[in-house]
């Protein structure tokens, strides 16, 4: 992509990270509670969540899908959970090993609010074990043939080209969004990661 084009790419993301803010805070409560388990059902009745046994998913915050209910069905079916672990030192995401619903609920928030194990040591890192079948990943925007709209760090990005560097595969990965989250196209720069499925309301 020339200099020009980058920048009117960058321009253009941060103009709709801006708008969609907006948007996904005037939605309600319930709203977002009914789209939530809209997408929820989705995602059981997805072939590769079925197929998959070693499951990372994030953490939800306010203007997210709630990813509670997933956090409970990946460890009542007998799945693994791994959820993020970021780093501010190095900018680098893990995923480590969540060991049940009660770990779920120790956890503690970041400064950046995001929820996280608060002890890292001795959790299992799926690097250095099997890796993931499946990454449910967040993000600002999503197209529905996968183009996906971060919030601009990169984490997830730089996580899968380490994973690739790693494993020589990826994982299967996952979008999931309230419909509102859902736009026509976005523009993709060359490190930017397409999803293999998103799944959102109707």
């Amino acid at each position: 992509m020339k200099g020009s084009n980058l920048h009117s790419a960058k321009l253009l993301k941060q103009n709709l990270r801006k708008k969609l803010k907006q948007t996904l805070q005037g939605l309600g409560e319930e709203e977002k509670a009914r789209q939530s388990r809209a997408v929820f059902r989705k995602l059981l009745n997805f072939p590769v969540y079925c197929m998959s046994k070693r499951i990372s998913t994030f953490v939800s915050m306010r203007n997210e899908i709630d990813t509670k209910p997933i956090i409970e069905h990946i460890f009542t079916s007998g799945k693994e959970c791994f959820v993020p672990c970021f780093d501010s030192g190095n900018n680098r995401m893990e995923m480590v090993r969540l060991r049940d619903m009660e770990d779920f609920f120790n956890m503690q928030e970041t400064c950046w609010g995001i929820k996280q194990p608060c002890n890292r040591d001795g959790r299992e890192n799926c690097f250095n074990s099997d890796g993931l079948d499946l990454i449910i990943v967040p993000g600002v925007a999503f197209t529905v043939d996968g183009k996906r709209l971060g919030h601009g760090k990169g984490y997830y990005d730089n996580y899968l080209a380490r994973y690739f560097a790693k494993f020589s595969h990826r994982p299967h990965t996952i979008g999931i969004a309230f419909a509102e989250q859902i736009v026509s196209d976005l523009p993709v720069e060359s490190h930017d990661h397409v999803l293999e499925k998103v799944l959102f309301p109707n």
